[in-house]
């Protein structure tokens, strides 16, 4: 039984950071069913119309299909790669990642929710989450939280915030998606990192998040990123200068190995529009490169 310790950060619900590890429970039945989904799933039938086509159907878990009428298929569409499963009896749910080339330069990487119904042998789509353009999925897991409750965490690998598109993706986040009250799933928090090693975490601003010229980071980070209980957030346009800056400060005791919540008030300046990249960076008063860390991710000023 595999054993992952997740993040569950719940500033602005609950006060205060409060993170649990949790067991992984299989719900697993049937392994012959999981094997008829899989089979299933790399033959259903895809909505495309957003990329101006209408239903494609899979064949073994590939297809090419023709934009706005077009006498020779330039889309392409796969559901091959990482998987997330959670199974009750013979039925499944499934969270892949669906890569998709409309013909253009784009890749668009989707985090797609299906479900397996063995009565049927039919795979239904859930929900499509849009998670990046030519970002590389690496892993998913699907972690129990309750008995009837399951949490999606993405592994993924992205590029810096004005890195050029053709860059390769190399910085490593796990994008946690929570059961929203509608039903849907929605991104809770991004953990900066890998699972197996992780130094900070970020519930808000989200990625691509619209904020204003004042606004608020919250999250979480170990004690090692303060220094008398605080470290530096900064905003940086495209040509990499501060054009705004707070300071995050400890809710809680610093000096230890966990994670330890904070908030960061950031204020910009009156002209401040458009996309920025949000840093956050370790405290280093040594000021040895060693020492040093930072993230980023991109915002967008109203």
């Amino acid at each position: 039984m595999q054993k992952t310790i997740i993040g569950v950060l719940v500033l602005g619900i609950i006060a205060g950071g409060i993170y649990v590890a949790l067991k992984n429970a299989s719900l697993v039945e049937n392994v012959d069913s999981s094997r008829s989904a899989e089979t299933a799933l790399k033959r259903t039938t895809i909505d495309m119309s957003e990329f101006g086509a209408g239903m494609v159907t899979l064949t073994d878990g590939e297809a090419t299909f023709k934009v706005d009428g077009q006498e020779t298929p330039t889309g392409y569409v796969s559901v091959n790669g990482a998987r997330g499963e959670i199974r009750s009896g013979d039925d499944s749910e499934f969270f892949v990642p669906m890569s998709v080339s409309g013909g253009g330069t784009g890749v668009f990487q989707f985090l797609v929710h299906f479900t397996y119904e063995h009565d049927t042998d039919q795979v239904v789509e859930r929900q499509r989450i849009l998670l990046g353009d030519r970002i590389l999925v690496t892993a998913i897991n699907v972690e129990q939280t309750a008995p009837t409750a399951y949490e999606v965490l993405v592994s993924v690998k992205d590029r810096g915030v004005f890195d050029a598109m053709a860059s390769v993706p190399s910085q490593d986040r796990v994008l946690h998606f929570k059961r929203g009250s509608d039903g849907q799933f929605e991104l809770a928090h991004v953990i900066y990192g890998t699972l197996e090693d992780y130094t900070i975490v970020v519930v808000w601003p989200l990625p691509n998040a619209q904020v204003g010229k004042s606004f608020t980071v919250q999250g979480a980070a170990r004690g090692p990123w303060y220094f008398e209980a605080s470290f530096p957030a900064v905003v940086k346009n495209a040509e990499g200068d501060i054009v705004g800056q707070g300071i995050a400060q400890a809710e809680g005791e610093w000096m230890t190995e966990e994670l330890v919540p904070f908030v960061a008030p950031v204020t910009l300046p009156d002209d401040a529009h458009g996309v920025y990249a949000l840093v956050l960076q370790k405290d280093n008063p040594s000021g040895l490169p060693e020492n040093e860390a930072s993230i980023e991710f991109p915002i967008f000023v109203q």
